[in-house]
């Protein structure tokens, strides 16, 4: 209590009884005994209004979850979170169709290629070197 030893307590309790008396001290200890009451009781209730105000604080966001959860759709809720999936297969699709269009689009080309000639086109030179190829590159570039 407070760093207070036994002789400490010894010490305060003779001076209390040399100051007061053996007359008061009866009284002065029962009206300490009712300011510690006090004191006790008052500490208590606003530890207990304290513990109501935490209380109703959790109650409040536990009600408010509750609350936005009723107004909005929970299928909504969910279509949202889901909706980027959605995007991203519709994207797949359209590269789909749109690799899908491409080959068409070759095969078609390739077939009028050969319906109008008959036979593959045959290369007027022979393949180039690598030699040929850089130097063809070099010039390009300047």
């Amino acid at each position: 209590m407070f760093g207070m030893g036994w002789w400490e307590l010894s010490i305060v309790g003779l001076i209390t009884i040399i100051i007061l008396g053996p007359k008061e001290l009866p009284f002065a200890m029962k009206s300490l005994a009712k300011v510690m009451r006090k004191a006790r009781r008052l500490a208590s209730e606003f530890q207990g209004h304290v513990d109501d105000i935490v209380k109703e604080a959790e109650v409040g966001d536990i009600q408010k979850t509750v609350r936005s959860l009723q107004q909005r759709d929970i299928g909504g809720v969910i279509e949202n979170t889901i909706s980027p999936i959605k995007d991203v297969k519709s994207e797949i699709e359209s590269s789909i169709s749109d690799v899908n269009t491409s080959i068409n689009e070759i095969e078609r080309i390739d077939r009028e290629g050969v319906s109008s000639e008959g036979s593959l086109k045959e290369p007027s030179e022979g393949p180039k070197s690598n030699d040929e190829s850089q130097s063809d590159l070099v010039k390009a570039k300047s």
